[in-house]
């Protein structure tokens, strides 16, 4: 079930998709262990959805710096983890964004373990190469914490 999150916690998140229609945005938490969904502009949070939210554990699995808007009303949340013999592993699921309701899980084939590119993915390389990170420590620091970029 979807839960509002932290008043405090926007300001510790990465952009990581805004949606087509420009209404709303996804973020997700500098630790990994959420996703947001905010209204634009105004940034209030309309729901998060945590690790567990998935079915996944918490201490072992975390939400990708990927994913974003298929359509404005659908859009894709990335999770990921290692298996025992230390493959990564990543799993794509399916976000109702107008009830915050998780759907079932997309295959997605891919020739590297790493997340598929998805649009999302490739608007939040382009703004936090940017430096429009959200996060404490990007601008400033001139850090981003996306995986391949700095």
């Amino acid at each position: 079930m979807p839960s509002r999150a932290d008043s405090n916690s926007r300001f510790v998140r990465c952009l990581i998709d805004l949606a087509p229609g420009g209404e709303q945005f996804m973020t997700v938490d500098h630790g990994q262990a959420d996703v947001a969904f905010h209204h634009h502009p105004s940034g209030d949070v309309l729901f998060t959805l945590r690790v567990e939210a998935f079915g996944y554990d918490p201490e072992g699995t975390f939400v990708e710096w990927g994913g974003g808007h298929l359509t404005p009303d659908t859009a894709v949340v990335t999770l990921g983890s290692e298996s025992e013999d230390g493959e990564e592993w990543f799993r794509y699921h399916l976000i109702d964004v107008r009830t915050g309701t998780i759907g079932g899980e997309m295959a997605v084939l891919s020739g590297s373990m790493r997340p598929a590119v998805t649009r999302g993915r490739t608007a939040a390389a382009r703004t936090c190469a940017a430096g429009a990170c959200l996060g404490a420590g990007s601008p400033t620091s001139g850090r981003c914490h996306m995986p391949g970029m700095s």
